[in-house]
């Protein structure tokens, strides 16, 4: 028989991890699990019926605690679980702590303190995740019936937001106090924003060079809304996900709306115009890591709080109310967005939008006779259609003998960078080199080729790096990508699945495909100087794990 999971834990703490059993049973539906007290039968080998559930079982639950550190049998159990490649997940009980031989064997797993409510809705969003079930209870769902009218997940123009003021028209035909408006040029991302009523730092500006938007300079922890508007399953309408002042104006119409809502009340007393930020909108200024680095640097410079950032990220609330009875939105800095329960304390940060006051000036077009344009009898020399001035992700390029797949393009559209046609499977060090414990330097998480070069330079054995080693065969220029130049091309679906449907076309090698449990090694070396850091296809994240595994990669190359 398989199972989902196998628990491991000490018979003294029995009461302690039925409960968390129970937990786990009701809010995963169709849960399968190998539990001892349950699972041996008198007259059974206890060793043979321990490795068969564990071999059959997809993830193993290590329920930590003084007496299960103690116990010969739960440490044979997961060791035995690890040496078969078994994912381990430590459950960490109350008042227990990493340490001895499992902090030796495990220290840079990510653990759940079961505790900690936040951490343990972690768990069922995984488990249901990785187990492709659907973490809520049948019983639990409820029709959903807003208390009032939805509005439209996405504006019909983007580029057409609504105005703070309150009126409910778009922001380019009302935009509230124009007297107010800075007539600042060339403002940029990262410029400091202070017209006398808002202060903020800049995170997103216009094509017209008119409009741009603010994000606070403080931030709160606070709940989405309280537990008492939660337990009456109260479903709001405000699915909004690029334009938070929407959101905000729903949640506004609700009676005692201040007090039920905290985030949004946070929000609006900053004073007129600054709203909670929908899903889309806030992941513009907090995931992509060249934004929000000039967004911290500003904020540090003028005594704000920075957006903090971890390697399992800081939560921020959206505005955007989920699907999922009780949820809603919330965006990881330097990841992606989630949803959880709304009662959770998140970080809340305040947008607004502001009017500048200037535009771009316009273009000046000169009547000139049109003369027809020579089409090539072949091919151009860069094999983009005869005619087309910029690349595009997801075309196939074929330069001087260079192939590959475009993934990024910079704002000309004349320089990106491309994905090598194949693909392999290597070593990010052999395990001699992985011995002797070397930490290679190679720390840039956003330009592989900086970390290519310096193991190419200071390691004159090369062969001992088997993944640099046959990025650099494929010829000059190409090397193995850092974590988010892994993440651009592969994190983003609309990336993903035009770059794969090209290389297919192309007759290359198709990326792995998603939601399964293949990792890309990217050239990033951890903090720890055993492990390097991979892209998991499973969900997403990054993981750190031993540079003398075998995994899979991809060259990239700059053009």
């Amino acid at each position: 028989m398989k199972f989902d999971i196998f628990i491991s834990y000490s018979r003294k703490d029995f009461d302690e991890v039925s409960s968390i059993l129970e937990f786990l049973k009701t809010s995963i539906p169709g849960l399968t699990y190998w539990f001892d007290i349950d699972g041996i039968e008198s007259g059974d080998e206890f060793e043979e019926k321990i490795i068969s559930a564990i071999d059959n079982s997809a993830y193993v639950l290590f329920a930590l605690s003084e007496n299960s550190i103690s116990s010969v049998w739960t440490k044979d159990e997961v060791m035995y679980a690890k040496n078969t490649d078994k994912k381990v997940i430590p459950l960490l009980l109350k008042g227990a702590e990493m340490k001895g031989w499992f902090l030796f064997k495990f220290g840079r797993v990510d653990c759940i303190d079961t505790t900690n409510s936040l951490q343990m809705e972690k768990l069922i969003q995984n488990l249901s995740s990785w187990l492709g079930k659907t973490g809520v209870s049948e019983a639990a769902v409820i029709p959903e019936q807003p208390t009032l009218p939805p509005r439209s997940s996405q504006p019909e123009n983007a580029d057409a937001p609504l105005c703070p003021c309150g009126s409910g028209k778009p922001f380019r035909e009302c935009h509230g106090k124009t007297a107010s408006a800075v007539p600042v040029k060339n403002l940029r991302v990262g410029d400091f924003y202070d017209d006398g009523e808002k202060k903020g730092v800049v995170f997103w500006v216009d094509d017209s060079g008119r409009y741009a938007k603010i994000i606070s300079l403080d931030q709160a922890k606070l709940q989405w809304c309280t537990y008492a508007e939660e337990g009456n399953k109260v479903v709001t309408g405000a699915l909004n996900e690029y334009d938070g002042m929407q959101n905000q104006q729903v949640i506004s119409r609700i009676p005692g709306w201040q007090n039920k809502y905290p985030a949004f009340a946070w929000c609006a007393e900053r004073g007129a115009g600054w709203y909670l930020p929908a899903a889309e909108e806030l992941a513009g200024c907090i995931v992509g890591k060249h934004t929000l680095n000039l967004v911290n640097q500003t904020l540090n410079q003028r005594g704000g709080e920075i957006i903090k950032t971890s390697f399992w990220g800081t939560w921020f609330w959206s505005s955007t109310e989920a699907k999922k009875l009780n949820r809603a939105k919330y965006v990881i800095s330097d990841y992606q967005v989630d949803f959880c329960d709304k009662t959770f304390d998140n970080y809340v940060r305040a947008v607004a939008m502001v009017d500048l006051g200037v535009t771009k000036a316009p273009e000046i077009k000169v009547n000139t006779p049109e003369v027809p344009e020579a089409k090539p009898e072949k091919p151009t020399q860069d094999n983009r259609m005869p005619g087309q001035r910029k690349w595009r992700i997801g075309d196939y390029y074929d330069v001087d003998g260079k192939r590959g797949v475009v993934f990024w393009v910079d704002e000309t559209g004349e320089h990106g960078k491309i994905v090598s046609m194949r693909e392999d499977c290597r070593q990010w060090c052999d395990k001699n080199e992985y011995a002797k414990r070397i930490a290679t330097g190679a720390h840039d998480h956003s330009d592989g080729a900086c970390n290519h070069d310096l193991i190419c330079r200071t390691y004159a054995y090369f062969g001992s790096y088997p993944a640099i080693e046959w990025c650099r065969n494929l010829g000059e220029g190409w090397y193995l990508p850092a974590i988010e130049e892994l993440k651009q091309l592969l994190l983003k679906d609309s990336v993903y699945f035009t770059v794969n449907a090209s290389l297919v076309q192309n007759a290359g090698d198709p990326l792995s495909e998603k939601r399964t449990d293949s990792l890309y090694w990217s050239s990033t070396e951890a903090d720890v100087l055993i492990y390097a850091m991979l892209f998991n296809m499973r969900d997403g994240k990054v993981v750190e794990y031993y540079k003398h595994e075998a995994h899979r990669i991809r060259a990239v190359s700059a053009f």
